[in-house]
């Protein structure tokens, strides 16, 4: 593995073995059982380096946080060593033969930490638990304000989006009203939008509104309002986010910085876990869904089911936004999931110390079962067949792909197939998707509240596109954990930063590097150039300030 024996990035216990030891197809004396056994016994060297001494703690960003919660730890881990196989795969110079074998050190590594992943999660759960309510006891008290005494938040109720869209409109009117300590109102000037056919509308207090503006309180909007704040208005008129002139100290992707602790506690991605909870309180189903929900999932019997994995696949009018990518790029990152599976079950009934082989065919295989949502009848009819006859089962409706075409996108029947594709994908064990897609976003932040049962579930997607984001945020700020000393002949290709420095994300190029501007610089030295720079050496910046509703 050239360019990887820097004897002060590896811990101590595995600096002898940088170079992987095949698992299979080696033919030599040496058993497959004795190399497992070997490649266990550095991995659990490896691990207690991690643990107990720290020595990989720059390369991976090791806190006190993490060492509280020894499951957000494992995936802090897995993180760790995703980011740098996806880093030395692409930039190393690796021959092709070792290719293989470098890859599967890698699935074994990461099969392994998931494998010692917390087995009792109750703590943790009781953690998210008390999150949950703390979040969604403030949203309660704010809605169903009967006094008519409280200040208030206005937000249009439609917007000429999808339903992915408008969820994310809502959550950013409740953000607001949550750092604001207000009510939130919804105009309802296009009465019977399609979203309201699957869910229970947010609680509005049309009286309230309509007493107040009868009696010529003041309402004034938040771009004026901002840049004024000599008064408290009664109504603050809040414009969609991408409208917002002055940048609020609470914009995405800020987390209140009250519940901060508790946040970081639980999640590798505050902001992901803290918008999961609002997305969770507006996807609300109504009754009539709710019995859909039941009667679809009892038909595709998913109940004794153990592992699943949500496949979204989102085309039609989404091709004018982002790049078009093959059924075969998503069935990739499927296929690395199950892999990783597969050796964690093989880990977990061996025993180390007598002779089982890796390879015995008594133990049973995992099947490979997938949710697939997609807004393309041609999926389903021309690419899943192939995936059919590899042994992959897959699980969906395709009428719903014709219900999800942009030409039926507004229909009520349309919008309950989202409504229940998003619910399903919410189940998921891991997402496969883009997520410049509204859809896989939600998805995204509702496993983290529907799914967890103590677990961090942050780094439980693949993107094949963007980065997470929220539309109309701030914009990432990527913290240095390392120093990136850039050579003579990359210095216009790549950015050099100091330990700290702050950069942004343009771009992830999906092979080990991201693209940005240098925004804070200690040599004093900033730059709006777009330049490459390594994932692994970079955390994302936690931004937390004050929410009213919290305190």
């Amino acid at each position: 593995m050239k360019g990887f024996h820097n004897n002060s990035f590896w811990p101590a216990s595995t600096r002898y073995q940088c170079k992987p030891l095949p698992l299979r197809g080696i033919s030599s004396q040496i058993s497959e059982n004795q190399i497992l056994k070997t490649q266990i016994d550095i991995l659990q060297n490896l691990r207690s380096d991690f643990v107990q001494n720290y020595k990989f703690n720059e390369a991976i960003n090791i806190d006190s946080k993490f060492m509280q919660n020894p499951y957000l730890l494992n995936g802090k881990l897995k993180n760790g060593m995703h980011t740098l196989w996806d880093f030395a795969s692409n930039n190393l110079a690796i021959k092709p033969s070792e290719r293989k074998y470098i890859f599967e050190w890698y699935q074994v590594m990461s099969a392994y930490v998931e494998l010692h992943s917390l087995q009792n999660h109750w703590k943790y759960q009781r953690e998210q638990i008390r999150l949950g309510q703390t979040i969604r006891s403030a949203l309660i008290r704010l809605q169903n304000n009967d006094k008519c005494k409280h200040k208030f938040v206005r937000c249009s109720s439609y917007r000429e989006c999808g339903f992915g869209c408008l969820i994310h409109h809502f959550t950013f009117c409740l953000i607001t009203a949550l750092a604001l300590n207000r009510t939130l109102i919804l105009n309802n000037e296009v009465p019977n939008i399609p979203i309201w056919h699957a869910l229970v509308p947010i609680k509005n207090q049309d009286e309230c509104l309509n007493e107040r503006i009868q009696s010529n309180y003041e309402t004034i909007s938040w771009n004026v309002w901002v840049n004024q704040q000599q008064t408290e208005p009664l109504i603050i008129e809040l414009s969609p986010i991408e409208n917002i002139v002055k940048r609020m100290p609470f914009q995405p992707l800020a987390i209140p910085e009250q519940l901060r602790d508790q946040l970081e506690y639980l999640s590798q991605v505050p902001f992901v876990l803290f918008v999961g909870h609002i997305v969770n309180y507006i996807f609300n189903l109504n009754e009539q869904m709710w019995k859909k929900i039941h009667v679809y999932y009892s038909t595709l019997n998913l109940s004794s089911i153990d592992t699943l994995i949500g496949l979204h696949i989102r085309r039609t009018d989404k091709i004018f936004e982002s790049d078009l990518f093959s059924m075969s790029a998503y069935m990739v990152k499927v296929a690395e999931y199950y892999d990783r599976l597969e050796l964690q079950h093989q880990l977990s009934v061996m025993n180390v110390d007598k002779t089982t082989v890796a390879g015995n065919t008594t133990t049973n295989s995992i099947v490979r079962r997938v949710y697939l949502a997609t807004d393309d009848e041609s999926v389903w009819r021309d690419e899943v067949p192939t995936y059919v006859a590899q042994g992959y089962h897959f699980y969906g409706n395709p009428k719903f792909a014709f219900e999800a075409a942009p030409e039926n996108r507004y229909n009520p029947s349309s919008v309950e197939s989202i409504a229940i594709d998003l619910y399903m994908l919410s189940l998921c064990d891991h997402l496969v998707c883009t997520l410049s897609s509204n859809i896989c976003r939600l998805a995204y932040e509702l496993m983290q509240v529907r799914k967890p049962r103590g677990r961090d579930m942050s780094s439980n997607v693949d993107t094949l596109d963007d980065v997470y984001y929220f539309g109309g945020q701030a914009g990432h700020g990527m913290e240095a954990i390392i120093k990136n000393k850039v050579q003579f002949e990359d210095e216009f290709d790549q950015h050099q930063f100091d330990h700290k420095d702050v950069l942004g994300i343009y771009k992830d190029l999906h092979n080990g590097f991201l693209m940005g501007d240098l925004q804070v610089s200690k040599d004093g030295k900033p730059t709006s150039k777009i330049r490459k720079y390594p994932k692994f050496k970079v955390k994302e910046k936690v931004v937390a300030t004050k929410f009213y509703a919290f305190d």
